[in-house]
């Protein structure tokens, strides 16, 4: 079968791109190919917050493209209502957000809450965005343990969430009504262009092709690059897995609450998820490959600070489900939208945290840029393969992992002496960070997440041998000289 548009993806961003083409092109030809199961995608285990102001931390506007980052998901914060209005068209069951959203800043944690919440505080004052600061103890459905109260907290009225599952199931309601639009239940393997187009190998060993390829496979897209022979040079993109749970509502809970983001994650944050189950998520551990797989420890660890930062009486509540989800992480934290040097081979990926987020505005943007439309918000900044983009010097980098290492320990119940041990292990922590920059050999500036990355691998020595041989490509580019850091 030849498409006009292949999607590889079927996720809220491949959905939405297939969405925004239908719209605007009565009669475009589309395939949308991906696993009907969506096993261990970002999307199906995600909580589905709408969230942009509540998502800052205090590095996000150091660099041009954090600055146009943030300006995507605050274009798509205003969006999100129109959106709804316009999914809900011909249907009885209306879609709606549930908005509002608390942030708590309590001590269980290190000083990355600190920064982070007022990173937000100020932001929110320069977009004159509305909030308000509020008694901690009057938040319905939030009663932590006696060390683990609030600081402070603040409510944010325009943020929110809505069920990602009813977003997916909306948007494939619609797309499967369109007689021109095909989703096709396979796996993509790997594809090459010829002179008809794009011939994609499927995992059923059938093959379709098309005129235009869109990469949207999340974590999984980088794996499709690699086995294709495109001879591109992208930004990895790794796979930043997150856990999550569902437990029974014993506790009612009417609005989202949530910490900053802190330890390489996106914070504690629990939402009303159905009428019987309560969303708690979400931790992130990046690898090189995605994984469909829980831990125990990490599901222990995410329990007990249910318990403990968010309801006491959550200890009796059931299990219901374990989630688990790929996010697509790229090595500079910034995502990957737009056509390669290879005409027609379009990747939108690397969106991390903020894809379902994002989803309307970047939907818009590629499937205008594919049908030649005028936009008014211009992604090209964040071309697949431009050079990755650092947002510290390697020093700061350091001293940031140190501190979400820290504060990964202090949310663990790490208890040190008095008198100067917090910054003799801190000290101890930024020497074996350091060790690690002298093995690589590269004077490029890791995002903490990303040197955390190395915590977690069961094979340093190969991820190291990874990053090197990647780097090779920039090792004349004068910013990525190698360097020693020996202290």
């Amino acid at each position: 079968m030849k498409y006009d548009v292949a999607i590889v993806g079927n996720g809220i961003i491949g959905l939405s791109i297939a969405y925004n083409l239908t719209k605007k092109h009565n009669n475009i030809r589309i395939a949308v190919v991906a696993p009907k199961s969506r096993l261990s995608g970002a999307t199906n285990a995600a909580g589905g917050m709408i969230s942009c102001f509540g998502e800052l931390t205090h590095s996000s506007l150091k660099t041009e493209l954090g600055n146009k980052k943030f300006d995507t998901c605050y274009k798509a914060l205003r969006k999100w209502d129109d959106h709804i209005n316009e999914l809900n068209r011909g249907f009885s069951d209306k879609l709606e957000i549930n908005k509002g959203t608390y942030v708590i800043n309590n001590s269980k944690s290190g000083i990355v809450d600190h920064e982070n919440i007022y990173a937000m505080i100020a932001a929110l004052n320069d977009f004159n965005e509305d909030y308000s600061r509020i008694d901690p103890f009057t938040i319905p459905g939030f009663k932590p343990v006696e060390d683990a109260r609030a600081i402070e907290a603040y409510y944010l009225p325009n943020e929110g969430f809505i069920n990602p599952t009813l977003i997916l199931d909306r948007l494939l309601d619609i797309l499967s009504a369109n007689d021109n639009v095909d989703i096709i239940d396979d796996a993509v393997i790997k594809s090459d262009k010829n002179a008809s187009g794009f011939s994609i190998e499927l995992k059923s060993n059938a093959s379709i092709t098309a005129d235009q390829l869109l990469l949207c496979a999340g974590s999984y897209t980088q794996s499709i690059i690699e086995n294709s022979d495109f001879g591109i040079n992208t930004v990895p993109i790794f796979a930043g897995l997150g856990q999550a749970v569902l437990i029974e509502k014993v506790i009612n809970v009417p609005h989202l609450i949530r910490t900053p983001n802190r330890s390489g994650a996106c914070g504690l944050h629990i939402l009303p998820y159905n009428d019987n189950s309560l969303y708690v998520g979400a931790s992130n551990n990046v690898y090189v490959n995605p994984s469909d797989l829980s831990e125990v420890g990490i599901i222990h660890f995410l329990l007990e600070c249910t318990v403990e930062q968010l309801h006491q009486d959550f200890y009796k509540a059931k299990m219901q489900k374990i989630m688990v989800g790929n996010r697509p992480a790229s090595l500079d934290g910034l995502p990957l939208i737009g056509e390669t040097s290879v005409k027609g081979l379009w990747v939108i990926s690397g969106t991390y945290r903020d894809g379902f987020h994002q989803s309307p505005i970047i939907s818009e943007e590629v499937a205008n840029r594919i049908l030649g439309i005028d936009t008014s918000t211009d992604l090209s900044i964040f071309s697949p393969e431009r050079k990755p983009i650092e947002h510290y010097t390697v020093e700061e980098s350091i001293k940031e992992a140190t501190k979400h290492y820290m504060s990964g320990a202090y949310e663990r119940a790490m208890k040190l002496p008095k008198a100067g041990w917090d910054d003799f292990i801190s000290g101890m922590i930024e020497d074996k960070i350091r060790e690690l920059y002298n093995k690589i050999g590269v004077n490029f500036a890791l995002n903490p997440d990303i040197v955390l990355m190395f915590q977690f691998s069961n094979n340093q020595d190969a991820l190291i041998s990874y990053f090197q041989e990647y780097f090779k490509n920039f090792e004349n580019n004068d910013n990525l000289e190698k360097m020693d850091l020996s202290a």
